[in-house]
This record gives C-alpha cells, structure tokens and sequence, in this order.
C-alpha cells in the first residue's frame, strides 16, 4: 500500500512538474509574441507617421 502510493505520489509529481513546464513554456511564447507583435505593430506606425509626413512635405513642396 505504501509503494502503490509512493509511485501515485511521484505520479502526481512528475504530471504536475510537467504541468508547470507546459504552461511556463506556453506563457514564455505568449510573452514572446506579444513583444513581437508590439514592436511589428511600433515600427508599422512609425513607419506610417514617416511616410504620411514624407507624403505632405513633398505636396507641400510641389
């Protein structure tokens, strides 16, 4: 009885730990998609903001 419940015990562990490692890999990719899309999503408008501004300083000059 001892045995059977160590090994559930270390059962139990092992599903845990694993558990732990999923969701902190899981979360580790979340974070790094969401720094990959704020810094696309950053350089897009900066880039928009240079080309509009691009755009109306040439109208302004033609």
């Amino acid at each position: 009885i001892m045995y059977v419940s160590f090994y559930n015990l270390v059962f139990f562990y092992n599903l845990v730990s694993f558990y732990n490692l999923v969701s902190f890999i899981t979360l580790y990719l979340f974070i790094i998609l969401y720094l990959f899309i704020m810094h696309v999503s950053f350089y897009n408008l900066v880039s928009f903001y240079n080309l509009v501004s691009f755009y109306n300083l040439v109208s302004f000059y033609n």
